[in-house]
Order: structure tokens, then C-alpha cells, then sequence
């Protein structure tokens, strides 16, 4: 039976040859040699050469080349199942990480959750507008809130931008709101039956016209006021806002 021998024949040889050595250094080494065989029966049983580089072995090779490959899987397969895990290994290295996740809970820091607002920081009065024309928050609104009643109370008056989401969260001003209401609270007369005599009345005033522009609303400006009761902590006013109307009432 003839064969054609192309020039590739020559690394072959010495590829064979090369196993015939490894294969005699790697005796001793269980571990080496299980790793090179399942390799080596990878590369050389599994893995056919390339259709368009087909190569045609002489008969007397190809003969010796199935031999090693039988006796490397005859001499595999003498081996025990489990062998010794060295110690740098991923089993090895994962068993380490489960003895330190099962530390006592102690020795693992923990996180306090942070403290929520209270009511107390939260303004005695918010508001938020809504565009009902495009049914979103209608941001960067200049608010101004002042106190109407008891006049002698203040003079000063707070100052706000609407937000993203179109609310008012926090004022500026050179008095402390939420100081100024304790005040105001303390010194409010009550009746007979229990009953506030006096109440607070608060303005709030919407700069609408420089959201929608000049021109483009029947109001330029609207003003909401209302009246708070000492006993309330807290007060939000919505504001649905389009350009021909308003609406408004108490939310919470």
C-alpha cells in the first residue's frame, strides 16, 4: 500500500518524539500525567487535522502513533479516581473562601442604616406643581411663602425653586421656618372648649408667567393662601397648573 509523504511528515516525527520523552519524565508525576493524557487525548483523538491541510501518514508512522496513544490511555486508566488537590487550586481556593464566609457574624463588620428625616427637619410647609397640559412636574418655578398672620410675627418671607420633580422640599431665608412656626405655636391663644382662637395664614405666590412665558398664560402669577392650625405639623400644598387654569387643595 502506497502513501504519499508531504513535507509536514517531518514535524510529526519529531511531535511523536517528543511525546515518547514527556511521556517518560512524566511517570512519576500522577497529576502531570493525567493533565498531559487528557491533553494529549484531546488534541490527538478528538481533534481532526484540518480539511484543507490534509495530512497523509506512512503506514509504519501512523501505526506507532496509535500504539503510544493506546498505551498512554491503558496506562490512565491504571490511576486512581482521587488524587491529592494541590494546594494553589480553584477547589482549594473556594474551600478557603467558604471557611471565611462561615466566620462567626462578629467578626464580619456591619452597616448601620442611616437615620430618615424626621418630621421635625422636614418645612412646616411644602408645595409641588403639576403642568397638567403635559401631565408632568413642572420644574425651576420661583416660589415665594410668606407669613400673612400674626403680622407681628415676622417680616422676613422664603424663597424657592421647584425642583425636577416640581416640589419645594426646602426655603431660603435669613429666619428659620420650622423655629419661627414653634414660636408662633406657643404663643397662639386657645378657648374654653379646647379650641384655637388664633390661626396662622400663609401665602404662597407662583411665579408662573417665567414658566410659560410672557404672554402665554391668563395667569402670570398665582397666589394661594391658606390658614394652618397650630396643631398640624405639617402642611403641603399642590398646585395643578395650566396656562388658562389652576387647581388647587390641602395634600399630605
Amino acid at each position: 500500500m502506497s502513501c504519499e509523504v508531504i513535507n509536514n511528515n517531518r514535524s510529526q516525527l519529531s511531535t511523536i518524539d517528543l511525546i515518547l520523552s514527556a511521556t517518560r519524565h512524566l511517570r512519576n508525576n500522577i497529576v502531570s500525567i493525567q493533565h498531559f493524557g487528557g491533553h494529549l487525548r484531546h488534541n490527538l483523538a478528538i481533534e481532526p487535522p484540518p480539511r484543507h491541510n490534509t495530512i497523509v501518514y506512512p503506514q509504519r508512522h501512523s501505526c506507532r502513533y496509535r500504539s503510544i496513544l493506546s498505551l498512554l490511555n491503558s496506562f490512565l486508566e491504571t490511576l486512581p479516581q482521587s488524587m491529592p488537590t494541590p494546594p494553589n487550586t480553584a477547589p482549594n481556593r473556594l474551600t478557603q473562601l467558604a471557611t471565611h464566609l462561615q466566620q462567626p457574624a462578629t467578626a464580619i463588620p456591619t452597616l448601620q442604616p442611616s437615620t430618615p428625616p424626621t418630621m421635625a427637619e422636614r418645612p412646616f410647609i411644602t408645595c409641588h406643581v403639576l403642568d397638567t397640559v403635559t401631565g408632568r412636574p413642572a420644574p425651576s418655578i420661583p416660589v415665594k411663602l410668606k407669613l400673612l398672620s400674626p403680622t407681628q410675627a415676622t417680616t422676613a418671607h422664603w424663597t424657592a425653586n421647584t425642583n425636577t420633580d416640581g416640589r419645594v422640599t426646602a426655603w431660603e431665608s435669613s429666619t428659620d421656618l420650622n423655629s419661627l412656626v414653634e414660636k408662633i405655636k406657643s404663643e397662639l391663644k386657645m378657648g374654653d372648649d379646647g379650641e384655637e382662637e388664633d390661626q396662622m395664614l400663609w401665602s404662597l405666590t407662583f411665579d408662573t408667567e417665567s414658566y410659560f412665558g410672557r404672554g402665554k398664560t391668563f395667569w402670570p402669577e398665582v397666589e394661594l393662601r391658606f390658614a394652618a392650625k397650630g396643631t398640624e405639623a405639617h402642611y403641603h400644598v399642590p398646585l395643578l397648573l395650566g396656562p388658562w387654569s389652576y387647581t388647587t387643595y390641602r395634600g399630605s
